[in-house]
């Protein structure tokens, strides 16, 4: 979630331009519609599970209106982390701004005009009758309103969804049959950028045997780890559809905006051109396994 007044533009578009998809967070601080409109037909939207089923409901509801393509089920993370580092650096969602803070804000008076005068910080497509939430009630809202997904919300969500569904947060290849039984149209291998549990497998670990597993019948996305081409070919040598980035984007964006997304993407695009030269091949369709040496799996996923 970022505040800025030219969001709407500063991932959608190069990921549109880029011949490639936004994932659109079911947290995100702009609206779906807004999205949507903004890259027509490069946006997929991400749902969550919440206790109150009319907010699933209603997200279903913006996602159709929106024509959405892809419904993409969060079942990564049932539960919030322990995270150390915010804990020691007193960070919440009403942080109290330390002595140092307001010195380091006050050398930006640019952030800080836009910080005090643009848009407030809410969620995008979440309110409470009809009302933005403040700060304290969005981090309530965060905390308390955030559901495990059992594999009856996956049964339900595809019988109440008409595109396609990606099921995110597979790590093994029992249930990555479930979910294609259950109707998903797409496996998401996800362990949410290995940063809420870090005793629990790596991506690339774990892609091989969910593939075989699944064997045609869904695509394989995967995420976690993906920070240069060759990466990218790891992965789809080791049976994935696509690949997909978080941070790589935002180290783009914090240093110069869209045009750095847009030169993250390049960059990734010359990258795995390079890679997949050097394993001999000239399409990604020709790639599988035997184009990596086994120790270069493990690299793959130095970065989660």
């Amino acid at each position: 979630m970022f505040h800025d007044r030219e969001l709407h533009r500063t991932f959608y578009s190069p990921a549109r331009n880029a011949g490639t998809v936004f994932v659109h967070s079911a947290w995100s601080g702009t609206p779906l519609k807004k999205v949507a409109a903004a890259a027509p037909g490069s946006v997929w939207c991400q749902a969550a599970i919440w206790p109150d089923q009319r907010l699933v409901d209603k997200h279903l509801d913006r996602a159709e209106e929106a024509d959405i393509p892809v419904l993409v089920l969060a079942g990564d993370v049932a539960v919030s982390s322990k995270r150390e580092r915010d804990l020691h650096n007193g960070f919440t969602m009403q942080a109290r701004p330390s002595p140092r803070s307001v010195l380091n804000a006050a050398t930006k008076p640019r952030w800080v005009a836009n910080f005090l005068f643009g848009p407030k910080i809410t969620f995008g497509d979440q309110s409470i009758d009809g009302r933005a939430m403040n700060l304290r009630e969005m981090g309530e809202f965060m905390h308390d309103d955030n559901d495990a997904v059992t594999w009856n919300d996956v049964i339900r969500i595809r019988k109440r969804w008409r595109g396609k569904l990606a099921v995110k947060g597979v790590m093994n290849a029992q249930d990555a049959r479930r979910a294609v039984d259950a109707g998903a149209d797409a496996i998401f291998v996800s362990n949410h950028g290995g940063r809420q549990f870090d005793a629990q497998p790596s991506t690339v670990s774990a892609l091989a045997e969910i593939a075989q597993a699944v064997d045609g019948r869904a695509e394989v996305l995967v995420d976690s780890g993906i920070r240069r081409g060759s990466d990218l070919v790891k992965m789809r040598a080791l049976g994935a559809t696509a690949g997909l980035i978080g941070r790589p984007a935002v180290y783009g964006l914090v240093h110069s905006g869209e045009a750095g997304v847009a030169a993250v993407l390049d960059i990734l695009r010359d990258e795995t051109a390079t890679a997949l030269a050097f394993t001999g091949n000239t399409t990604l369709n020709n790639l599988n396994a035997s184009a990596l040496a086994p120790s270069s799996c493990a690299s793959a996923s130095s970065g989660a």
